[in-house]
């Protein structure tokens, strides 16, 4: 049997909608210390909304935040395969 994932579509436009928006890297064993350093310390705005996985990361954030953070990982010089919002039914 095979798994299917659901991918809601995002608007970066929405401000007040806060999501749980997954971003897919690379060599996440190298550079989860540094992802720490920088989205989980106490003065970051991500600390305590951010979930560590073995591919990436889940931020709970609104959508119009995510241009921010692709900026953040580019200038930390990490690789970005995919940004998502699994879909789970309400």
């Amino acid at each position: 049997m095979f798994k299917t994932l659901l991918i809601n579509q995002l608007n970066t436009a929405d401000k007040n909608d806060n999501r749980k928006i997954f971003f897919l890297l690379g060599n996440m064993e190298d550079v989860r210390n540094d992802l720490l350093e920088v989205f989980n310390k106490k003065d970051s705005k991500y600390y305590g909304k951010i979930t560590f996985r073995y591919n990436g990361i889940s931020i709970i954030m609104s959508t119009n935040e995510i241009p921010d953070v692709i900026r953040k990982l580019i200038e930390m010089d990490i690789d970005i395969y995919s940004v998502y919002e699994a879909y789970e039914p309400r």
